[in-house]
């Protein structure tokens, strides 16, 4: 939308050129900025594990995500992916968006609710759930759906939207 239609948009205004150019320059700056704190999180982490500074630190994620983001700037180049469609069927982004959403980020839940729910200490769980709460009595109901009903959740969703079995076939009465 905004590389594709704002330009046609801004081409029908008067006063296109600047008015363009301050957009995408502020949007350029958003994009840093919104940047910073997801690089803060991992640069902190390296800070305190590997004693390094914060300069050191933010230099070598910033680095790291620049290099890990070439792929996507050049993902519709089929001189850079030429075989890509064709062997996996879609581009590299929708490649990388579907491995995304159908494993990484529920597995990601799965093994998170299985750590809360199964590893962690019953205090420790009970500890965190009462901070700047008052409703004490929802810790149980808490734990009991974190511990099964959210795992085997997860589970059915990583089943459907892997393709491995139809669940809507059920709620149609498919079998």
């Amino acid at each position: 939308l905004i590389f594709k239609t704002l330009p046609y948009l801004f081409a029908k205004l008067p006063g296109s050129l600047v008015l363009s150019t301050m957009f995408f320059t502020l949007f350029v700056f958003t994009a840093l900025t919104s940047a910073i704190p997801l690089i803060e999180v991992v640069a902190t982490n390296l800070m305190e594990l590997k004693k390094i500074s914060r300069r050191k630190a933010a230099l070598l994620v910033g680095g790291a995500t620049f290099i890990f983001g070439i792929p996507s700037a050049f993902a519709n180049s089929s001189a850079v992916f030429p075989d890509w469609s064709a062997i996996y069927g879609m581009n590299f982004l929708k490649t990388i968006d579907n491995l995304v959403s159908i494993w990484v980020i529920p597995v990601g839940g799965l093994l998170s609710a299985l750590f809360v729910g199964w590893v962690m200490d019953k205090k420790v769980t009970h500890d965190e759930f009462m901070v700047g709460t008052r409703l004490r009595a929802l810790y149980l109901p808490w734990r009991f759906f974190v511990r099964w009903i959210v795992p085997l959740t997860i589970f059915i969703i990583i089943i459907q939207k892997s393709g491995l079995y139809d669940f809507d076939r059920l709620l149609r009465g498919g079998g």
